[in-house]
């Protein structure tokens, strides 16, 4: 099977969104074409009309009359999905037209063949190591995300082995795409509020929150007096450091005032990151090292991948 998704040269941010949506759908053998020339656009149509099983087309509204007109042929089949995307079928092959204006998400779901998917994260394993696992899985499609040194998201069929991939591995397994839905969703059943003050991160870990209803205090320390917002000394802070388990231990009691479940994640430009999370019986501090441009991302992933444990280990 050959399958094709081409985007002529306007909406990028739609294109991007293409990858994951058909990922989701179980969907790992499309190749992705951009084009900015309108005749080298043209071509790559005719071509894949001829040899692609299904291909997804993207640009801009005003052109997709145009774009028919070029590729269609008489014996060819039209139909209009929402009255907005076009359906073209010829003999085997199958070709869907989407103004990139549009959330092309709906259109997908009419278009293709629903698959069972499987979608699971993974914490604390490399991107070599993930996919020297993965391929040595024989017959398995997948696609890995990557969304920082240590945390991916991985889409495979419905079907694969659960057990092996628990065995593989271990805690850091994850079943779901996000977790800040995981952990939101969790607190939110239990009724359980939270409180984040964050350094290094600077707002990131509560921005993943999101809209988190029960999220009662969210601190950005940049500078000494934010430190003595939450009760925490400066003198404590200049003699232990921002990224030590005594100044971590004062901020999650600060916060504890406010909150049933506290985080804090204190770190600095040399890539130290403090990670604690706790509640009013017990702490969880830890100190990693990061050697990566991006670690204040990795430092969010870290953050709420023990944010997650916590909760499951503490109120399951």
């Amino acid at each position: 099977m050959k399958n094709k998704v081409i985007n002529f040269y306007g909406n990028h941010t739609v294109a991007q969104k293409v990858e994951p949506l058909l990922f989701r759908r179980g969907y790992f053998d499309f190749t992705y074409l951009s084009c900015a020339n309108f005749e080298e656009f043209l071509q790559e149509l005719k071509a894949a009309k001829a040899e692609c099983d299904q291909c997804i087309v993207l640009c801009k509204n005003q052109l997709i009359d145009d774009v028919l007109q070029a590729v269609v042929s008489p014996q060819d089949s039209l139909s209009l999905l929402f009255d907005q995307a076009v359906k073209l079928e010829s003999g085997q092959h199958r070709m869907l037209f989407v103004p990139s204006e549009l959330d092309v998400e709906k259109f997908l779901d009419e278009f293709l063949e629903k698959r069972e998917v499987c979608t699971f994260s993974v914490f604390g394993k490399s991107a070599a190591f993930m996919e020297k696992i993965l391929s040595a899985k024989e017959g398995l499609g997948y696609k890995i995300i990557t969304r920082s040194q240590l945390f991916h998201t991985v889409y495979c069929p419905a079907d694969v082995d659960k057990e092996w991939l628990e065995a593989v591995f271990g805690e850091g397994l994850l079943y779901g795409y996000s977790l800040a839905d995981e952990c939101k969703k969790f607190m939110r059943e239990r009724g359980l509020s939270l409180a984040v003050a964050e350094q290094i991160t600077a707002g990131g870990f509560s921005k993943l929150m999101g809209r988190f209803s029960n999220l009662r205090k969210s601190v950005i320390l940049f500078k000494e007096d934010d430190f003595n917002s939450i009760g925490v000394k400066g003198e404590l802070v200049r003699e232990f450091g921002s990224v030590s388990n005594e100044t971590s231990f004062e901020v999650c009691k600060g916060l504890l005032k406010t909150a049933d479940v506290v985080l804090s994640v204190l770190g600095n430009e040399n890539g130290n990151v403090n990670v604690a999370v706790g509640n009013r019986d017990v702490l969880y501090n830890r100190t990693s090292h990061f050697e990566d441009e991006n670690f204040a991302d990795v430092a969010c992933d870290l953050a709420l991948f023990r944010l997650y444990r916590f909760l499951k280990e503490n109120y399951e």
